[in-house]
């Protein structure tokens, strides 16, 4: 799809490109998650059939750790408030 048009203006509240709001308002800030036990290592593995503290530990750390590079990546870009 080419572009057209990009408006960027208080008065609509964002940036339109192609008359469709892409960009609104910056939102309010989101608090940060803190998880102090267990190991980020890019998976959420399968807790199993029996219960495995460590395991659990560590995919709470892994969703943490997702979470807080999203809302960084969100704050860097200006979306939501610091």
């Amino acid at each position: 799809m080419a572009v057209d048009k990009v408006q960027a203006s208080a008065s609509i509240g964002g940036v339109k490109v192609n008359d469709l709001k892409v960009v609104g308002e910056q939102e309010a800030a989101i608090a940060s998650l803190t998880h102090a036990v267990g190991t980020a290592d890019g998976t959420v593995d399968d807790v199993g059939g029996s219960f495995n503290q460590t395991t659990l530990n560590n995919n709470f750390k892994e969703v943490t750790a997702k979470i807080a590079a999203i809302l960084t990546a969100l704050r860097n870009h200006g979306i939501i408030a610091t």
